[in-house]
């Protein structure tokens, strides 16, 4: 794979993930369900892990596909500023949430304190995420950017070339 394929193949994990993480952090928490806790902690530290090759195959997937057509240099470098934040919120995320399984190993006190900061770094990570990927589409989708799609017509009209269309 090469360094876009494995880009796109990735980037909707730390994404969908964060987000969903957060609502089963949230929901653990809320009712003092250690059990769905922790599945929320470890999955935040895999996409930890997951953003590291997807974060680092965002440079040569940007040499990739600067120069084709349609693709916004605006919103290329937007994407490129916005994901070094949310790389750095997301490793952040993933260690929070193993420092907190790891909590009782590690002779931390206070695990539900830290439980409550990684649900809050869990939102802000999730919410720079939605950002990041929103900036993601822009690339390439001028829908998406507010900007007129023109359709190209091929010479005729195919409604009145059909037999039987009057």
């Amino acid at each position: 794979m090469d360094p876009l394929q494995i880009h796109l193949a990735l980037n909707h994990f730390p994404i969908i993930g964060t987000i969903l993480c957060f609502a089963i952090l949230l929901y653990g928490l809320i009712k003092s369900e250690k059990a769905v806790t922790r599945v929320a902690l470890v999955i935040l530290a895999v996409l930890a892990v997951i953003s590291i090759p997807v974060y680092n195959s965002g440079e040569e997937a940007e040499h990739n596909i600067e120069e084709i057509a349609g693709v916004s240099g605006h919103f290329l470098e937007e994407h490129e500023d916005m994901g070094h934040w949310a790389y750095w919120l997301m490793l952040g995320t993933g260690a929070l949430a193993l420092t907190t399984l790891l909590g009782p190993r590690i002779k931390i006190n206070n695990t539900q304190a830290l439980a409550m900061v990684t649900l809050l770094a869990s939102a802000v990570t999730a919410g720079t995420m939605i950002y990041l990927g929103s900036l993601g589409g822009k690339i390439r989708r001028p829908d998406l950017r507010g900007e007129a799609i023109e359709h190209h017509e091929h010479g005729h009209d195919h409604d009145h070339d059909t037999p039987g269309h009057e």
